[in-house]
């Protein structure tokens, strides 16, 4: 399944006439967002991650993109939005919509034009817990 932006999001356990209906929406993607039952539908399995109201991106590629810019803010320190585009191959809207997701959750924070990384970045997405909290999960209660 394509999302404005490259992604790829493989839908599984869909019967023959669900997957009928993302094929017709597929098709009618280019330039919306699909039907928002679906996408609700997608989140809750953790295949996708939304960024913002009209920019979502397959969990794979999100991962990738913030372990790229990551790894280039503990490289260089800093990190532009056009740095972000031009690494991607994207536009602005989708590279200008993951910035501001970061520094949301806490992973950049804004300086002038440039993304800082922050000191302990969160887990990739919402649906990974820390490696702390999975350390408590295991131990069980006290």
């Amino acid at each position: 399944m394509s999302f404005p932006g490259s992604c790829e999001v493989e839908v599984r356990a869909m019967g023959t006439e669900a997957q009928a209906y993302v094929d017709t929406l597929q098709r009618s993607w280019r330039y919306r967002l699909p039907d928002p039952e679906l996408l609700a539908y997608l989140e809750d399995q953790g295949e996708i991650v939304r960024v913002s109201p009209e920019v979502v991106f397959a969990v794979g590629a999100y991962d990738g993109m913030v372990d790229g810019i990551v790894a280039h803010l503990r490289a260089q320190g800093t990190i532009t939005l056009a740095q972000v585009r031009d690494s991607f191959r994207t536009s602005r809207k989708y590279a200008q919509a993951l910035l501001e997701h970061l520094d949301q959750r806490r992973i950049t924070r804004r300086v002038g034009d440039e993304r800082v990384l922050r000191e302990a970045p969160p887990p990739r997405h919402a649906y990974e817990p820390s490696e702390a909290v999975g350390a408590e999960l295991e131990k069980g209660p006290p």
